[in-house]
């Protein structure tokens, strides 16, 4: 049985098999693992790099390293971006949320009736 410390550790989410999951930012935000322990920073880091679906958004998991036997490709999950900004403002970064968020509200808003 694998520990939380355990996906932690090698950036493998609940599908296993050592595929990075983006799920695992959620970790310090329900306070398991603090957002400073250098691995949650190296796994925030690494979903930043290597999970992002460009405008401020993340993928959950990259669809073809973890299939979840649902046909189709994966689209992002907001909620991911949410936990990265999270993570990063909890590790003491200031200046990561507001770069990450800057192009999802850009994209939100313009064209909207909220500008008019």
């Amino acid at each position: 049985m694998r520990s939380v410390r355990d996906f932690a550790a090698d950036g493998a989410g609940p599908h296993g098999g050592g595929a990075l999951d983006a799920s695992l930012l959620a970790l310090s935000l329900r306070k398991v693992i603090p957002a400073t322990y250098p691995r949650v920073v190296a796994t925030a880091s690494a979903i930043a790099a290597r999970l992002d679906a460009g405008g401020g958004l993340l993928y959950r998991y990259l669809h073809d390293q973890t299939p979840d036997g649902i046909e189709g490709d994966e689209g992002a999950f907001v909620l991911c971006s949410f936990w990265l900004v999270n993570n990063a403002y909890r590790a003491g970064d200031v200046w990561l949320p507001d770069r990450w968020a800057r192009p999802t509200r850009r994209d939100r808003t313009a064209g909207s009736s909220l500008d008019e």
